[in-house]
């Protein structure tokens, strides 16, 4: 069965109410809702390397209606960040559909895979990259004291622009008032 015939399901068994993916506009792919009531825009559901945070655009809409059956296109990174917003309570994971498509190949790791929500299936071709997400955080947090860890956020935050993008972005963004917005935590940089 392909992703259309996938999601059209989705809607006759009634287990969503809209459907998140991506149509494409002027050559460049963007978030759509796809309804009931546009059933045939789901000609024009694409799938591809491009991320937007669709999980952000289902966070604002389950705010406006929590009874809201929300489906969408998942990648393993995109569910890590719903693990999250389901368990602070942003999301009703009762009310999430999700329909997996495969990750998008990392320009920076060459044969690697994002995925940490199964155990590694990998052939002797891909290299490690990273630290190991079974690690116990704590031990990581060893390896520079709170003054090392400090000037490395603030050597960060110097290069801030306070464009916002960081939380404009963030799939798991959900607060109310943001840190970033006051000046005496953190200074535009120049």
């Amino acid at each position: 069965m392909d992703i259309i015939n996938q999601v059209e399901q989705l809607f006759i068994q009634n287990k969503i109410d809209i459907f998140l993916g991506y149509t494409e506009l002027d050559g460049h792919l963007i978030p759509h809702g796809f309804t009931h009531e546009n059933l045939d825009e789901l000609k024009e559901l694409k799938v591809s390397e491009n991320r937007y945070s669709l999980e952000k655009i289902a966070t604002h809409l389950s705010e406006k209606d929590p009874d809201l059956k929300i489906g969408m296109i998942a990648r393993d990174c995109n569910q890590r960040a719903l693990n999250l917003l389901y368990t602070w309570n942003q999301l009703n994971p009762e009310n999430i559909e999700i329909v997996n498509v495969n990750c998008c190949p990392s320009p920076l790791k060459r044969h690697s895979n994002c995925s940490y929500l199964e155990p590694k299936q990998s052939g002797e071709f891909k290299k490690e990259h990273g630290i190991d997400y079974n690690a116990d955080p704590d031990s990581l947090m060893e390896t520079f004291n709170n003054n090392e860890r400090f000037s490395r956020w603030m050597y960060e935050f110097n290069k801030c622009i306070k464009c916002y993008g960081c939380r404009n972005i963030c799939p798991v963004c959900f607060c109310t008032e943001c840190s970033l917005e006051h000046a005496s935590l953190i200074e535009p940089g120049t």
